[in-house]
């Protein structure tokens, strides 16, 4: 007869942040120089212990044949770890869009998402009996306030960096909360910034990762945020391919 229940979404970047770097210490946990038995083949007559080993290497008449396969293994083991972690990071996206991006009422999103495995945008109209979601009762809106998107886009194209650090959690938050005085008022259509709470920018910096208006990637071993950029055919030639921003996008400002 429908879920219910209080659903309440506590996060902050500093909290995206540890999620990242988990995913990509799993990641890069494996240098591939060894080869789990479990990457072989549960009923393979080859082992890890009796094939990938030097002195087996070194003891085999083979070595060159077990030395392509050694290789080939790595290769196959690296190709699964990237796609891990290419699907870990599609699940921590979604969860931000079903969090921070508007989509209507979280119970009814929630059971539509159980039910066909994608997150689609809920009628407006519909609400839960008992009102326990902040999408329903209106409290989401208080925290994620609407925005002035003209103002946003040129504050991306003026102050916003190539690459935001990471070494500070609230470094992304900080570009626009210690910024120049105008852009917050022009943003959020305030007269004053005292007005605000930092949280208000914070949301919306979450809400901007969530519609991939600013992602991240590991650049020396360090996570930075970066405005998000894709291929368009957008070029003069019929095969040009030219990069646009993904602010620059209608689409990827629904919710």
């Amino acid at each position: 007869d429908g879920m219910e229940g209080r659903i309440r979404f506590l996060c902050n970047v500093k909290s995206l942040l540890q999620n990242i770097h988990l995913l990509h210490e799993l990641h890069s946990q494996h240098d591939g120089s060894t080869v789990p038995d479990e990457h072989v083949g549960f009923a393979s007559a080859i082992q890890h212990s009796n094939v990938f080993t030097k002195e087996a290497q070194q003891n085999s008449n083979a070595g060159d044949y077990y030395k392509k396969l050694r290789q080939k293994c790595k290769l196959e083991l690296q190709k699964e770890k990237d796609m891990l972690l290419d699907e870990k990071r599609v699940m921590l996206l979604e969860v931000l869009k079903f969090f921070c991006l508007r989509g209507g009422c979280y119970h009814a999103r929630a059971e539509d998402y159980l039910h066909t495995g994608k997150l689609h945008v809920i009628d407006p109209t519909t609400r839960c009996n008992n009102k326990q979601c902040s999408m329903c009762d209106g409290s989401w809106a208080t925290q994620h306030k609407r925005v002035n998107k003209k103002a946003l886009v040129s504050w991306f194209q003026i102050e916003f960096p190539k690459f935001v650090s990471t070494e500070n959690a609230s470094s992304l938050t900080d570009l626009l909360w210690n910024g120049k005085e105008k852009w917050i008022k022009t943003v959020f259509r305030v007269k004053k910034k005292s007005s605000l709470c930092k949280y208000h920018v914070e949301s919306l910096m979450l809400s901007l990762i969530a519609a991939e208006i600013i992602t991240w990637k590991v650049s020396k071993d360090k996570i930075v945020w970066f405005l998000n950029k894709i291929e368009t055919d957008d070029g003069e030639d019929e095969d040009e391919k030219i990069e646009e921003c993904c602010y620059l996008i209608d689409a990827y400002w629904d919710g």
